[in-house]
């Protein structure tokens, strides 16, 4: 009797370990086809290699297509440009270099001749120039050179050798901010250019939306034009320095001799006697102006002072 009551038990017993077993099992397989439906449907929902749309409608690459376009629309030349100014580390300085040189000499197209030579090849060139003056007589020049950076030092050297230094100016002008500045507001306006032009393709809108759109498309355009002109401005002039050189030659110029002092002796002696023939000069000048007065004043003084004469030897 005991041995069936305790074979029961161990029947009813072993029934329950293994219903609880298959419960546990159940569960399991449950939860891990929730999870691979789950993975399923979402996969299903977005095909592979798509972005999600972003908030307003986009996609979260219309950005980057966006500037990629305004790259694009961009000129070989100009781009690059724009490209290196950037920022103030990914470009060098632009610095614009100008000087102003004033010569005496006594062969004014020696000096020009060689001014050609000085500037010829590697990019160098005369931007302009002017010579008056006549043979046999005092003449000047004028002539304005633009020098690669890299030859300035050495171009200014030489011209000052062409003659007798006068004067030498040299000035300097540092323009990397603006230049980074500029480039910073072009990239920004052709990026603004290029969304509102595919807006105008995409615009569905009433005519004077699209009119108005037109009109601040035209604005834009307007300042990128203004920016890439400065831009280039910018560039030209920090690339070439500029040298303005003024030569003048003298009816009667002698070069210095080696002795500096002489030079001054001889100068000096000549400037004295011509200041005397100046002022020889203005004195009759005014001799000759005073005559009449001269003239005049003695016919009206001369009868005056006898008169005045008679009167007094007679009342004495």
């Amino acid at each position: 009797m005991v041995t069936r009551s305790f074979s029961r038990h161990i029947l009813v017993g072993g029934m329950l370990v293994l219903l609880f077993v298959s419960t546990l099992v159940g569960c399991g397989s449950q939860e891990s086809s929730g999870a691979n439906t789950g993975h399923s449907g979402r996969s299903e929902g977005i095909p592979s290699g798509t972005v999600p749309a972003a908030p307003g409608g986009g996609s979260a690459g219309d950005g980057a297509t966006t500037e990629e376009a305004a790259k694009a629309a961009d000129p070989t030349a100009m781009g690059q440009l724009v490209s290196t100014a950037g920022s103030a580390s990914s470009i060098p300085r632009r610095i614009i270099y100008t000087a102003e040189v004033t010569l005496v000499t006594d062969n004014l197209t020696v000096v020009e001749d060689q001014l050609k030579q000085l500037v010829g090849g590697d990019r160098g060139y005369i931007s302009s120039a002017s010579v008056t003056g006549e043979a046999g007589a005092s003449r000047a020049g004028r002539w304005t050179l633009r020098i690669p950076v890299a030859r300035y030092q050495e171009c200014l050297g030489a011209i000052r050798k062409l003659g007798e230094l006068q004067s030498l100016q040299s000035n300097t002008q540092d323009v990397t901010e603006e230049f980074v500045d500029l480039g910073a507001q072009l990239r920004s306006k052709r990026l603004e250019e290029t969304r509102l032009q595919e807006h105008l393709q995409r615009s569905t809108a009433r005519l004077t939306d699209i009119l108005a759109v037109e009109k601040e498309l035209s604005r834009v355009r307007t300042e990128v034009e203004q920016l890439e002109g400065r831009l280039r401005f910018l560039t030209h002039q920090s690339d070439l320095t500029t040298i303005t050189v003024t030569a003048q030659q003298p009816l009667h110029f002698s070069p210095p001799e080696r002795t500096p002092f002489l030079a001054m002796v001889r100068r000096t002696f000549v400037g004295s006697l011509e200041g005397m023939r100046d002022f020889g000069a203005a004195l009759v000048l005014m001799l000759v102006g005073a005559l009449p007065w001269v003239v005049v004043g003695a016919l009206i003084g001369i009868p005056l002072w006898r008169r005045a004469r008679r009167r007094a030897a007679g009342s004495g």
